[in-house]
């Protein structure tokens, strides 16, 4: 009896069965990173409503994770604000169409203010027509001082609290333009109170409250705010932060200052002393904290007015606000770097991309799914 063995080959296993470990493996690689960022697409070029600008920074400011605003063709135009945007205030991308979607302020509104210890990208954009306005500040009585003006600051960007991370990429800022507030005067009757100082009009911007005759000392101002007037006797003025410092009680109480810009409060004699004019700086673009990096950015048409000191009649008038750099301004501790020339802005050349992890292992999978492929034909040949 002829007995025949055979013996199993590498050939005899199933080709899925060999590939498995390997496609195992690529496909964990593949999988991405688990995230809550979304994509939120601007539609309408209306200032408000489903699909507009506005809605889209409402919705990823709600949303956890690094979100990006896209524009679609219904979203590329003129977008004019009736009103202030949202502050942003988580990481974001707005990622505009180069020359084909402009943010108009309709000379009243500012672009965008950014708050927060997040990372902001804008760009492709055009900004224009924006404002930024410091309030005045509040009239003291005959024996309370003056409130400080606030700052005008970033009609473009104003970028606040929280020290962020933003780049401004092939974007032009047009017609921009910054008011600091006036200083509070004081008036021929009254009673012991100071004037609040003004604020700088946007969210975490505050003045100081007016000190009291009786007690409470003024406040000082902050982000941008104007320093309060010291009640009658009892309170200096107090400092602004870009706003223009208190005026003075009356009597040898000291009037307030400012960190910059701003005007300092009058001194106190018969009567009390006026608040000094808010400073004015940073038309295009202000930094309050952290960080701003321009690339191919561009700017035209600004301009930047300083408050004017408030007047009193027996005690020192505030002196009036300086006016900063008018393109781009950074308060103490901020940093602005990169190209921001007058003129329009230009567009990035994009370089050739280098495949990613996951897209290198996507590559591979089908060189494997190929590769495998060839075995099965090659054993399909020799068996026949």
């Amino acid at each position: 009896m002829l007995n025949i063995t055979t013996q199993k080959t590498s050939l005899d296993t199933p080709v899925w069965r060999r590939v498995a470990p390997i496609v195992g493996l690529l496909g964990a690689l593949a999988l991405p990173a688990v995230s809550q960022a979304a994509t939120y697409v601007v539609t309408a070029t209306a200032d408000s409503g489903a699909g507009s600008l506005r809605a889209a920074i409402s919705d990823a400011n709600a949303s956890p994770g690094a979100d990006t605003i896209t524009f679609a063709s219904g979203g590329q135009g003129v977008i004019t604000l009736a009103s202030a945007l949202p502050a942003i205030t988580d990481s974001l991308a707005i990622e505009g169409v180069f020359g084909a979607v402009t943010i108009d302020g309709a000379n009243t509104y500012r672009g965008f203010v950014i708050n927060g210890p997040i990372n902001v990208t804008l760009s492709n954009l055009v900004i224009r027509n924006v404002r930024a306005v410091g309030s005045n500040g509040g009239e003291g009585m005959p024996y309370g001082g003056g409130g400080g003006g606030g700052l005008g600051a970033g009609a473009g960007v104003l970028v606040g609290a929280g020290s962020p991370t933003v780049s401004i990429v092939s974007t032009a800022i047009n017609n921009a333009a910054v008011f600091g507030g006036n200083g509070g005067s004081i008036p021929m009757s009254g009673g012991n109170t100071g004037g609040n100082g003004g604020d700088a009009g946007f969210p975490g911007s505050s003045g100081g409250v007016g000190g009291t005759g009786s007690g409470p000392a003024s406040t000082a101002g902050v982000l941008g705010g104007g320093g309060a007037g010291g009640g009658s006797g009892f309170s200096p003025g107090a400092d602004g932060e870009g706003g223009g410092g208190g005026g003075a009680g009356y009597s040898s109480q000291p009037a307030g200052v400012s960190s910059f810009l701003g005007g300092a409060g009058g001194a106190g004699g018969m009567r009390a002393g006026g608040g000094g004019g808010g400073g004015a700086a940073g038309a295009a673009v202000f930094a309050f904290t952290g960080s701003v990096t321009f690339v191919n950015s561009g700017y035209s048409n600004l301009s930047a007015t300083a408050g004017t000191g408030g007047a009193s009649s027996s005690g020192s008038p505030g002196a009036d606000g300086a006016v900063g750099s008018i393109p781009s301004y950074a308060a103490p501790g901020a940093a602005i770097t990169g190209s921001f020339a007058l003129g329009p802005a230009a567009p990035v050349v994009e370089a050739t991309p280098v495949p990613t992890l996951t897209e290198w292992a996507m590559i591979l999978f089908g060189a494997v799914l190929a590769g495998a492929a060839a075995l099965h034909l090659q054993r399909r040949r020799l068996i026949s």
